[in-house]
Parts: C-alpha cells; sequence; structure tokens
C-alpha cells in the first residue's frame, strides 16, 4: 500500500519518499522512491536500528564514513549522500537515485559482458577503491548490488559495514559481516577484512562479468570450503591471458599474493588494453599459464592442509572417545571391585596405551594414530589391539603366550564422522607389545596398506564399551573357576 512519508534532515532540507515504491531491500534497510524539494529523484533507504546502544552506534558510523565521503576532494565513483536524519529508531539516508545496479546489468547480460565494457566498468571501481584508500576506509562489501550507474559512471555504493581503518579496535563495525560468495579467505576465516580483501571482492566481481557467474557459486559450507580451497575455474577462452592473470592474482588465497592497493590494478587494468606484439603475447601467454598452474597449486595445498587438519581433529576426538568409554568403564567396575581395579594412561609418541589392573590380572588397550593421516572411506586413522592377561611384574605387561586378541580400528565416514571397529580374530597373531614400543610398529602389522589379510580369520564388529572389556572379563571369570 502507496504512503508518502516526509522528513527533515539534519540540515533542514525536506525530503519526501513513498514507502509503496520499493527499490531495494536488504540487511542494511529498505529503499525507497523520493523527491528532493525541486524535484529531484532520490532513492531513500530506511533503517529501523531497534533499541540496542550499538546498533544506533554501528549506523550512526555509516552516516560518519557518508560524510567522510561527501568531504573527499575528488569522490567520483563513491555514492555521496543528500542527506541524513535519525527519527526516534529509524535512521534514514538520502542518496542520489541510481540507473541501474551492476547486479542488474548483469542479469540482462545473462553470459557476461563485452572485454571493453567490463575492463570500463572495472576501471570505475578500482578508481572508486582508490578514493576509498585515500580516506582510510575499508569497503567490506564490494558486489554488483552495491556498484550503481549514476550519470553514466559506476559508484560505490552502500557504506553500512565499511570500516574506518583508523578504528581497528571498535567492537561495533560490524565484524564478519558481508555477502558471503564475495568474501576473500581471510576475511571468512578471522572476520577481519583489509584493503586486500576488498580486492578480493573485485576479483569476484571482474570474473562474474567476464563469464556471467561467480567462481564459486555455490551456498553454505560447499561455498566456503571452495573459497578457502579450490582454484577459479577457466574463465571463458575469449578473455586473453593478461587478463585472466589479473583476475587470477585479485583472487589469490594469500592476500599478500595479490596487488597492495587499487592503484596497481589500475596500472594492471591499463597494461591489458595496452596492443601488443607478437612476442609481448607469448609472453603474456606464458605468464597466465604460470599464474594458472599456481593457483591450482595453492589450492591443492590448501585442500591437503585442510584434510591434514579435519584428519588429525578426527583422530583426536577418537582418541578422547576411547578415553571416556575407558574411564567410564573403569568407574563402573569400581562401584563392583572398589579400589582394587585401577587405570593408568601411558603415552609415547603417537601411541597411547590404557592398562586397568585387578590383582595379577591385566587389561591393556593401545593405540596409534598415523603420523600422515589419509581421510579415504575404509582406512584407518588409528589402529590398535586390547590384550588381557596375567600381568607380568616386572614389565606390567602381558606374555605373549598368555594373550587373548583382538584389534581396534578408527576409520573415517562421509561428512567428517568416522567409527571404532573392534576386530575379533579366531586364531591370534603378532600383536603390538606395550612395553616396548621402539620394537615394534602397529601400522606395520596390522594396519599397513600392504597387510595381506587373506586366509586369516576374523569378523569385525562395532566397538562398544562392553565389547572392549570383555577380553578382560572373560579372563576374570576362567581365572574365578580354576
Amino acid at each position: 500500500m502507496s504512503r508518502v512519508a516526509e522528513l527533515t534532515d539534519s540540515e533542514g532540507h525536506t525530503w519526501v519518499y513513498d514507502t509503496g515504491k520499493m527499490l531495494g531491500q536488504g540487511g542494511a534497510g529498505q529503499v525507497f522512491e523520493g523527491l528532493g524539494e525541486d524535484g529531484t529523484a532520490v532513492a531513500v533507504k530506511v533503517v529501523d536500528i531497534g533499541n540496542g546502544k550499538d546498533a544506533l552506534r554501528i549506523h550512526s558510523r555509516e552516516i560518519e564514513i557518508g560524510r567522510s565521503v561527501a568531504a573527499a576532494p575528488d569522490a567520483r565513483h563513491l555514492l555521496v549522500n543528500l542527506g541524513v536524519a535519525i527519527i526516534e529508531r529509524t535512521v534514514v539516508i538520502i542518496m542520489p537515485r541510481a540507473e541501474t545496479t551492476l547486479e542488474r546489468h548483469l542479469e540482462q547480460h545473462g553470459s557476461g559482458l563485452g572485454l571493453d565494457e567490463a575492463l570500463s566498468i572495472s576501471a570505475d571501481i578500482t578508481a572508486g577503491l582508490s578514493e576509498l584508500a585515500g580516506i582510510g576506509i575499508v569497503h567490506r562489501d564490494i558486489k554488483p548490488g552495491n556498484i550503481l550507474r549514476i550519470d553514466g559512471r559506476w559508484v560505490l555504493a552502500d557504506f553500512s559495514i565499511s570500516r574506518d581503518l583508523a578504528d581497528s579496535t571498535a567492537t561495533w563495525t560490524r565484524k564478519g559481516e558481508g555477502s558471503t560468495p564475495y568474501m576473500s579467505p581471510e576475511y571468512m576465516l578471522s572476520g577481519i577484512a583489509t584493503v586486500r580483501s576488498d580486492l578480493y571482492a573485485l576479483g569476484v566481481v571482474l570474473y562474474e562479468m567476464l563469464s556471467g557467474k561467480r567462481p564459486f557459486d555455490s551456498y553454505g559450507d560447499t561455498l566456503r570450503q571452495a573459497v578457502l580451497q579450490n582454484p577459479p575455474p577457466p574463465l571463458p577462452s575469449t578473455v586473453n591471458s593478461a587478463l585472466e592473470r589479473v583476475v587470477l592474482r585479485l583472487l589469490a588465497k594469500d592476500p599478500a599474493h595479490r596487488y597492495s592497493d587499487a592503484r596497481a590494478v589500475e596500472e594492471a587494468l591499463d597494461r591489458v588494453r595496452t596492443p601488443l606484439t607478437q612476442w609481448q603475447n607469448r609472453l603474456a601467454s606464458a605468464a597466465g599459464g604460470i599464474a594458472r598452474a599456481r593457483a591450482n597449486e595453492v589450492a591443492e595445498r590448501e585442500r591437503a592442509t585442510a584434510a591434514q587438519a579435519a584428519a588429525e581433529d578426527l583422530c583426536t576426538s577418537a582418541i578422547l572417545d576411547l578415553h571416556d568409554s575407558m574411564k567410564a568403564m573403569t568407574a563402573a567396575a569400581a562401584t563392583v571391585l572398589g579400589d582394587e581395579i585401577q587405570m593408568t594412561v601411558h603415552q609415547l609418541n603417537s601411541i597411547q596405551s590404557w592398562k586397568v589392573r585387578f590383582g595379577d590380572y591385566l587389561l591393556e588397550v593401545t593405540v596409534e594414530s598415523r603420523s600422515h593421516f589419509h581421510m579415504q572411506p575404509g582406512f584407518p586413522l588409528v589402529v590398535g589391539s586390547v590384550i588381557a592377561g596375567p600381568r607380568v611384574a616386572k614389565t606390567d605387561s602381558v606374555p605373549m603366550s598368555q594373550r587373548a586378541h583382538s584389534n581396534l580400528f578408527f576409520t573415517p565416514a562421509p561428512h567428517g564422522q568416522g567409527k571404532w571397529v573392534q576386530r575379533i580374530w579366531v586364531a591370534p597373531i603378532a600383536h603390538f607389545n606395550a612395553a616396548d614400543p621402539t620394537d615394534n610398529n602397529l601400522w606395520a602389522e596390522i594396519g599397513g596398506e600392504e597387510r595381506d589379510l587373506q586366509g586369516l580369520l576374523y569378523h569385525d564388529l562395532p566397538l562398544t564399551p562392553e565389547r572392549l572389556w570383555a577380553p578382560f572379563v572373560d579372563l576374570l571369570e576362567k581365572a574365578g573357576r580354576w
């Protein structure tokens, strides 16, 4: 329903806007069609800030940044506010009305823009970023929806989550906010954006202008993983090597590998426009190939690092779960046996063991984690052995001839999960000697990739605390019948 509202800004100017004619909306508010006193068409942004004190400070910061932009000596590529007002718990910002947004423009050209137009728009965006850098502002939300065409040129708009570098310690500058598809890897991880984070977003926008789609066009965890670990897909063959090299450098995972500032990007784009001789084209093509190979290598390293970290976390979690099971079962046994049953924990490098003693009898559970992890379904991250028998006082171990054997395997499963399995052997085989770990290796004996298990009889069961302790309980029952 249309309703015309009138307001007076902080400078005494009167504006009207129609709440029935919305130009756009987002997390920062709604934008309506409006008019100035002289009939000038404007856009009126209305933000309900609620009752939080920090919310008022955040939007006051947007107004302050807008004033800094207006005071800049040559802000031709930044949207300059025409007026502001704070009415009770509502912030109103009056802006020039745009001819269109880059988002709308790209929607009208589904397969991307021509090279000349993409370079021209990029020049305006980089000019805007240079102007922001000149007043110490990081935009933090560069995206097509925040790039407007006004009077024939493209300008940067919406400073609602921008950061004044002079206020680096402020807690109310909306840290970590922004549009995820345009977030740089370091901003995703830390919530802290720098000038080079804006350059990464510029790289996403430039890629989108050239190809008609974003380099990583998914959602949620899939998008996050792609941004952190995957190389950008190749651009269309119509994009020359020199320009592809610029895009790849803007999209570098490590901010140190991007351009130092927007002015350096402007210079690189100017070089792209320069006609090249045949040998210069060969040189540009070679450099583009090297940049693509480097991007693939970096992405592969990031994937390997992430997989290693995930495997290590999963391995640690698995061992902690096993520790909790051993601790809980010992406590349960103590309700029957009192302080006669004791558990000790031993660790040496990647080997951890639990020893449960009751009189002259011992339960040994020993596990070893890999030094190099493989997140492959079915391939164990942790292997171990379960041994129960009479205790040898000197070594506090179980004689080989008296051991009851089973093995433990912890293997990864899809979606970052895993499971413990207990392998019960029909006929015992050689096992790890917890008393002398330096002379034995669980991986060589039972966890090796090339271990031939053909002809050995066993069956695998999901590991439960009761199964884990079954050899020990069986041993005590047998001893009680002697």
